[in-house]
């Protein structure tokens, strides 16, 4: 069976390198599309030319960022036009491959379980986190609009004391080129993720589960998918939720989601969309980010006719 990797590359030229370089080294008859998603630095022009010669790799620049869905699939189009394939991987730029049976482990899940989405177990080596499964259900309505409500009124205090926060971040910045720079970075973002930590020991990342929420940051689609389907990811939202329309589509088909932690990548976490971005403005643009996907998913929710079949809970 052939799989086609999907990578999303957007200005961090060394990360989609190491990603590519992973593929090619493990399954180098496999077919790679790189989708440029408007960088617009010469970065996907550098990459296309430093690859020109290996027939499997495809690239497509794009002059425009369309954001995660939309320019994934930009990608599954194209290669649903002019490529073979049985499954396809999608990944960010920053992933890296390790294991060499990844695909024949592909295969005999895809007989064992039929699925249509796979994930994988997403290793966070840096800090040694998991990231997979992402959520236990389908999320309600009620939950989205909380969520929505915590952003909102983070989003305002951001505003409102923009200059303090913006001197905060500056010195956080000088903080994390210092001596101690790691050991500091390292105490703040154990503390941060305190409470995701304890919510994916709840939901057992070393078991195999069925219909959980996946992390975008590489999704495994099978042909029971994509066969009927001219788009991955849809409605298309700008970034962030594409885990919960996915899951809520996939239920609504009855269409098998699975994790299974028998295969593992590695995400460098390198965070492409906020290359070279400065804190305050980062934090900004994901609120805002956050709040409209949010928005979407309420929308689309509520036009569904049959939707309180497809809330279902563990």
């Amino acid at each position: 069976m052939k799989c086609c990797f999907l990578v999303l590359h957007y200005k961090n030229f060394k990360d989609t390198i190491n990603c590519i370089s992973s593929i090619i080294n493990l399954y180098p008859n496999e077919q790679i599309v790189v989708v440029d998603n408007g960088s617009n630095d010469n970065t996907g022009e550098t990459l296309q030319e430093k690859y020109i010669c290996n027939k499997h790799i495809h690239f497509i620049i794009l002059k425009v960022n369309y954001g995660f869905s939309k320019g994934n699939n930009i990608g599954y189009k194209y290669i649903k036009e002019n490529i073979s394939f049985d499954f396809l991987i999608v990944c960010n730029n920053d992933i890296e491959f390790k294991s060499s049976n990844m695909i024949k482990r592909i295969e005999d899940l895809f007989r064992e379980t039929n699925f249509g989405v796979l994930g994988p177990d997403i290793y966070l080596e840096k800090f040694k986190e998991h990231q997979n499964p992402f959520g236990q259900s389908v999320c309600d309505v009620e939950e989205i609009t909380k969520e929505i409500y915590d952003y909102e009124k983070e989003y305002v205090r951001l505003k409102k004391y923009k200059y303090f926060f913006k001197m905060i971040y500056f010195f956080e910045n000088i903080i994390n080129r210092t001596f101690f720079s790691t050991s500091i970075n390292k105490m703040n973002y154990l503390l941060k993720r305190k409470a995701l930590k304890k919510q994916h020991k709840d939901m057992q990342v070393h078991k195999q589960q069925k219909n959980v929420r996946l992390h975008g940051a590489c999704l495994i689609f099978s042909k029971l998918l994509f066969k009927n389907e001219s788009m991955l990811f849809y409605p298309e939202t700008d970034f962030y939720g594409e885990e919960d329309f996915l899951l809520y589509e996939c239920m609504k088909k009855e269409i098998n989601v699975i994790y299974d932690p028998s295969i593992m990548v590695y995400h460098l976490n390198s965070a492409s969309t906020f290359y070279k971005t400065d804190i305050y403005n980062k934090k900004i643009w994901s609120l805002e980010n956050l709040i409209k996907s949010r928005e979407i998913y309420i929308e689309f929710v509520k036009n569904e006719n049959s939707r309180q079949n497809y809330y279902i809970k563990k």
